[in-house]
């Protein structure tokens, strides 16, 4: 009889890699990235690269999320260092965040 190899699926860390990978954010560093102008923005076990991040506010952050991902600005909670930004008009160097540097996304 014939032995059937198991299904195996992609751990949620391999399809994460394997994203990257694809748009060539595997193995950049945060200080290339902080060069480069993105934001990492995770989204659950997601990560969502956003670009031109140069002078960006919390409110254009939402915007470009919402586009991306389409969660209306409105229901979203931008997190940095445990703490939510809730003025939407300052900007994210202003408020302590660093180009590269993980932003969490709550809705």
């Amino acid at each position: 009889s014939r032995v059937r190899a198991p299904d195996i699926s992609p751990s949620p860390a391999t399809a994460l890699s394997e994203r990257l990978a694809s748009n060539g954010m595997l193995g950049v560093s945060d200080e290339q990235q902080e060069a480069a102008g993105q934001q990492r923005v995770l989204i659950g076990s997601e990560e969502l690269m956003i670009d031109r991040v140069s002078q960006m506010t919390v409110g254009d952050l939402k915007r470009r999320i919402e586009a991306s991902r389409s969660i209306p600005a409105s229901q979203q909670r931008i997190l940095h260092c445990g703490r939510e930004l809730l003025d939407d008009s300052k900007e994210l160097s202003a408020a302590g965040v660093r180009a590269g540097e993980p932003v969490s996304l709550a809705v």
